[in-house]
């Protein structure tokens, strides 16, 4: 059995226990000589005397996943024999289980949505090998959800099995009590590919509710714990978990087309539809009539919505208020900054389908919502969380602010090597896009330092890093030059309403410094090579230092480095 210390194969060495279940354990390594992270699962070779698994061994599940070429399901790029023990070599995923998210609370539909259709693929992709794989063993814990929030990983193919057509019932009844399906545990019945649209249909369901199916709540209706699921939704997860496999969605992908049209089944859009055919004729006969009238009665609907939209503002109804007039910008604040105290900021998005800050229709409020959303949402304390994770929470949001909410290119992003920030900041139309543009910045930095870290063949030459600091030393003159701006009364009401606080740092100015002494920081290791001297003065030249943050001695301490 491994133990921390312990080196495998002459190259892995284990450092560190990252879990366990039932029929392995799971460990970080370090390749000892190309120095990159990897996940070893450990497992006997044979299971124990007492147990009835045979063809689920470890090998198995090795040979299975290393035959996958999928981007949602982990690698294997090593199998290793020693010692009794079988260990197996795959991709070490950053991130949290998806079980992590469960415990945070209910998750948004969107980002339920966005990791459903994700799984779904992953599953038409297993369902179409020869033979069919299933998966056998969906629930949160098994899915890796990555730092960008977006893209999960599929882990842990331990009880997965090849369908035969042929055989009347499972050999073993395995699977996860509340996630499996009922067909597991019924001999009489073999599971298949619509065993695997269950349980997935559970997950997503423990996500929408932020409750395990071993919370007795789990089974109320999902809308009494996430009031902005709609009942489209609801039904397409409950004919995912229909109890007669014959009820359910019968492949993966039919399951992805529903949760990308769930709206289609909302009973308002049903209605409406219904409405728009059995009133056309009737319509176009009136149209006249209604025309005179509505000259009439158009000032009497604009005002009566508008006492209607306050009233409900009010009562704290912002969806309500939403939906009566997505333009005005009062229920948007109101709503960011209500659920901002309540801590549940972080399963909240607002550039949604059902929940779109774009159609603000005053271009400054719009501007104030983004930077207001993308600050909250980056610093808002529900744990702790590293740099990198923070900035790309609210990555969304500096995005529209950079591009100025132009919809030409949703794939908007500045180069930290290749780009121009002295340009870049020049053209802005104003400060809000300065600050999007030097956050998404910063996050190229973070992706960089990461495919280089992850990447024993990645390397930053000294041009490039040349370039990085002339880029760094461009975003702290603007700051500098910009200080005003970002001192005026709109910048500092923003910065006091996070729930963190920083020693040293009292204004969104020293705010803006800190960040970039943060991604200076964080990232040394990309910047700093071989503790060259040069590479520290250089990092501490980016640091502004007029700010009380910048003459902090924690930014030449966090290096780690003698002093000049």
């Amino acid at each position: 059995m491994a133990s921390i210390g312990m080196v495998i194969d002459g190259k892995y060495e284990i450092i560190a226990e990252l879990g366990r279940g039932g029929m392995s354990i799971v460990y970080l390594a370090i390749d000892r000589r190309l120095n990159k992270q990897w996940a070893v699962k450990e497992a006997k070779k044979k299971p124990g005397n007492d147990s009835d698994i045979f063809e689920l061994t470890p090998i198995a599940e090795a040979h299975l996943l290393k035959s996958l070429d999928h981007p949602n399901i982990v690698r294997i790029v090593d199998i290793i024999e020693q010692g009794g023990y079988i260990y197996i070599v795959e991709d070490f995923v950053e991130g949290k289980s998806l079980s992590e998210e469960v415990k945070r609370g209910p998750s948004s539909p969107e980002l339920v949505v966005k990791w459903g259709t994700q799984l779904c693929d992953t599953f038409d992709y297993l369902h179409s090998r020869k033979p069919p794989i299933i998966y056998r063993d969906m629930k949160p814990a098994n899915v890796q959800l990555q730092p960008d929030r977006k893209t999960v990983k599929l882990l842990d193919f331990g009880i997965a099995k090849t369908y035969k057509v042929q055989n009347v019932g499972d050999t073993h009844n395995l699977g996860t009590r509340g996630y499996a399906a009922p067909e597991q545990f019924d001999v009489s019945k073999q599971s298949d590919k619509r065993t695997d649209i269950f349980s997935l249909g559970v997950t997503l369901r423990a996500l929408l509710m932020g409750k395990t199916p071993y919370d007795s709540e789990f089974y109320d209706d999902i809308r009494k714990q996430n009031p902005v699921v709609t009942d489209g939704l609801v039904k397409v997860i409950a004919k995912a978990t229909d109890p007669n496999p014959e009820k359910r969605f019968q492949t993966a992908a039919e399951f992805k087309h529903a949760l990308l049209h769930y709206h289609d089944k909302d009973a308002a859009v049903i209605r409406m539809k219904k409405r728009k055919l059995n009133s056309f004729r009737g319509l176009m006969a009136s149209s006249i009539s209604l025309f005179l009238a509505g000259l009439i009665l158009l000032p009497i609907s604009f005002s009566v919505r508008s006492v209607d939209y306050n009233d409900k503002l009010e009562k704290s109804q912002y969806i309500e208020c939403i939906n009566i007039n997505s333009s005005k910008y009062q229920a948007y604040f109101r709503y960011l900054e209500d659920t901002n105290k309540n801590g549940n900021l972080d399963t909240l998005e607002f550039d949604t389908e059902t929940l779109n800050y774009h159609n603000i229709s005053d271009l400054e409020k719009k501007r104030e919502f983004a930077l207001e959303a993308a600050y909250l949402k980056e610093n808002f304390s529900s744990g702790q969380e590293s740099n990198k994770n923070n900035i790309y929470k609210s990555i969304n949001y500096y995005e529209d602010l950079a591009m100025n909410f132009s919809v030409d290119d949703e794939n908007y992003s500045i180069d930290s090597v290749n780009s121009d920030m002295e340009q870049e900041l020049n053209n802005c139309e104003s400060i809000y896009q300065s600050i999007g543009k030097i956050r998404v910045f910063y996050s190229d930095i973070y992706s960089k330092a990461d495919q280089v870290s992850n990447n024993s063949e990645a390397y930053i030459s000294d041009d490039d890093k040349n370039k990085i600091f002339a880029n760094f030393k461009a975003i702290n003159n603007y700051v500098n030059n910009n200080k005003n701006q970002l001192l005026n009364e709109k910048m500092n009401e923003i910065f006091n309403k996070s729930h963190t606080k920083y020693e040293n740092v009292s204004d969104f100015y020293e705010y803006m410094t800190k960040c970039q002494g943060d991604c200076l920081i964080a990232n040394r290791s990309f910047f700093i090579a071989n503790e060259s001297q040069k590479d520290i003065d250089a990092v501490m030249d980016c640091i502004n230092s007029e700010s009380t943050y910048g003459k902090s001695q924690i930014i030449q301490n966090s290096l780690a480095m003698p002093k000049n």
